[in-house]
């Protein structure tokens, strides 16, 4: 009984962060940090750029991010440092989340959940159509809910994958640990948990970890507090969002930034989806791990660097 209690006050406080933040992916971070008294404001600001499949763009759906996130911020907090195994643990929790999510709404995608372009303004004020927040609502609280439901499952790990091959291949947070090195803009939590993005989050292929680690720098560097934020100014900030996005005028502004970022990023790459940019699927830690040491990787490796650099000098025009 109090298992059910628990999970529909996160489904109510998804709900409400979802209206009065326009940024799904917080919608499954804040209300656990809240729950289970986890609060960690970096972990919230370096999310927030991933709202509307990465800046808006469309990429994976911002509460498929913010439950990935979600159940690697519960395991950091129980385990004093991530193991292979726990990585396993961690991907094969996600697989099962990206499953579900997929299955019970139709696609993971932003783009093709919404069918709307967000960097357009009527785009962006269709989100408060009626039964576009009907939809968001049910979703993000069906989506607690259900992370609520399996952020304790256990899965068998085969003992061959526990510690027989090398796992130092990890795309957004090499990018987050580069960029910390060269403008020290960083935080450790991000940095560990940033792990759940490996392979187009929790190796299904979905939107680009390099990115995605870019993204979260960016975030962490420009973006609000939502804490001490009101609910009008998030409004404000979400209906002005594509005039910073596509006009890109600032180098201190988050969404001009962003819009910068993502437009450089999309000059690189014909894709923002891992699974179309390394033209591979990966089944597990250790196929993704021994493609990351392969030739076949070097497109990804390339984006890594590409990602960080150009987060990099971003944030440092926005000190000039």
């Amino acid at each position: 009984m109090e298992k059910r209690k628990e999970a529909k006050k996160i489904a109510r406080k998804a709900q409400w962060t979802y209206f009065s933040t326009c940024s799904c992916s917080l919608t499954q971070i804040k209300p656990f940090q809240d729950v289970f008294d986890n609060k960690d404001d970096d972990v919230l600001k370096a999310a927030m750029g991933l709202t509307g499949g990465m800046f808006l763009k469309g990429s994976t759906c911002g509460v498929v991010f913010s439950g990935a996130l979600t159940l690697a911020m519960l395991m950091d907090k129980e385990i004093p440092e991530w193991k292979t195994a726990d990585e396993i643990k961690l991907h094969s929790l996600i697989k099962d989340y990206y499953t579900w999510f997929d299955g019970k709404y139709g696609t993971t995608l932003c783009r093709e959940r919404s069918k709307l372009n967000l960097w357009k303004l009527r785009g962006v004020l269709s989100c408060f159509l009626p039964h576009t927040i009907y939809k968001g609502l049910s979703h993000t609280g069906g989506t607690g809910k259900y992370i609520h439901s399996i952020k304790d499952l256990e899965f068998e790990i085969e003992m061959n994958q526990d510690s027989d091959f090398p796992n130092n291949f990890h795309c957004a947070k090499q990018v987050l640990e580069k960029i910390r090195e060269e403008t020290e803009i960083g935080n450790s939590t991000v940095e560990r948990i940033s792990i759940a993005l490996d392979g187009g989050v929790g190796l299904q292929g979905g939107a680009c970890g390099a990115m995605a680690g870019a993204i979260m720098a960016i975030s962490l560097h420009l973006a609000k507090n939502i804490r001490k934020s009101g609910v009008l100014s998030n409004w404000k900030d979400f209906i002005l969002s594509p005039g910073k996005l596509s006009k890109q005028k600032s180098f201190d502004d988050f969404f001009s930034v962003g819009g910068k970022l993502m437009d450089s990023f999309l000059e690189k790459t014909h894709s923002l989806e891992c699974k179309d940019i390394s033209n591979t699927e990966f089944n597990s830690l250790k196929e993704f791990q021994q493609f990351g040491g392969s030739d076949s990787s070097k497109v990804c490796h390339e984006l890594i660097d590409f990602a960080a650099n150009k987060a990099i000098e971003l944030i440092n025009k926005s000190r000039e």
